[in-house]
């Protein structure tokens, strides 16, 4: 869960977004209060990220509006600690609709739009999901879930899309870690005095992270301008640069409107 709160996170492409956040936290707490073993633990891992991943791709495919973690990794969590719980096929699909049927509706173009702590969902996710899997334990009842009963076979166990994740590099939103990746790779052939300008190339919805000089940590991290300019600074972006107090004259000289 800190690495989400640092944004420095893992993530998948294709859901654009993180389930370790919500997976990882769900099985740990699951496997302590069960007093499972290690193995126990990472096997409920490996079948919530591959239920969360699936989930969010369904969830994409079906909505027109970027729904946030916590509105898809929640089923992966419900997976996991349903596992631990040794919940047998019925209630475990119970486990799942009833996280479905609760997971937050979380627009993170909103919160890209006034970054705030609520960022993507993932503490409710996780939250929800192991609620859901205790609620099923004790035979409360749901809804039949839709990412369960609709579309193709999920080939669980023939591909594993766990495969297919990724931890970033720096700590900010995905859309800003190309540009401070070139950043940082130009200061290692040159100084920033010999820089005269830097133009960034990114898509629409990147563009809007435009906060130039952040007042909160939240605001950095869904800021494009301000890291690079601290990878530009500093030849490189890390936790400090989360953690920081914003107002450093050299990096606001270099963002524009510093």
């Amino acid at each position: 869960m800190l690495a989400n709160v640092l944004d420095y996170d893992d993530g998948h492409r294709i859901t654009k977004g993180h389930p370790g956040a919500m997976v990882i936290p769900a099985a740990l707490a699951t496997a302590e209060a069960t007093g499972a073993d290690l193995a126990s633990m990472m096997e409920a891992v490996a079948v919530g990220y591959e239920i969360a991943i699936r989930a969010g791709v369904r969830l994409h495919e079906r909505e027109s509006q970027y729904h946030a973690s916590g509105a898809w990794g929640a089923l992966g969590a419900a997976a996991a600690a349903g596992r631990l719980l040794g919940l047998d096929g019925g209630r475990l699909e119970h486990a799942v609709g009833l996280a479905e049927y609760h997971a937050p509706i979380a627009l993170i173009m909103r919160s890209v739009a006034d970054p705030a702590m609520t960022k993507d969902a993932t503490g409710w996710g996780a939250l929800l999901g192991v609620t859901s899997a205790m609620l099923a334990r004790r035979g409360y009842t749901a809804l039949a879930s839709t990412f369960l009963t609709d579309g193709p076979s999920m080939d669980l166990g023939a591909r594993w899309d766990l495969l297919e994740t990724y931890v970033k590099p720096y700590p900010c939103c995905r859309w800003t870690q190309p540009g401070i990746a070139a950043a940082v790779g130009l200061l290692q052939n040159r100084r920033i005095d010999d820089i005269d300008r830097v133009t960034i190339h990114t898509f629409d919805a990147a563009a809007r992270l435009s906060e130039r000089q952040p007042s909160s940590s939240e605001d950095m991290q869904y800021s494009l301008i301000w890291p690079v300019a601290v990878a530009l600074v500093e030849a490189d972006f890390g936790v400090d640069g989360v953690l920081a107090d914003f107002s450093n004259a050299d990096v606001a000289t270099v963002a524009p409107g510093g």
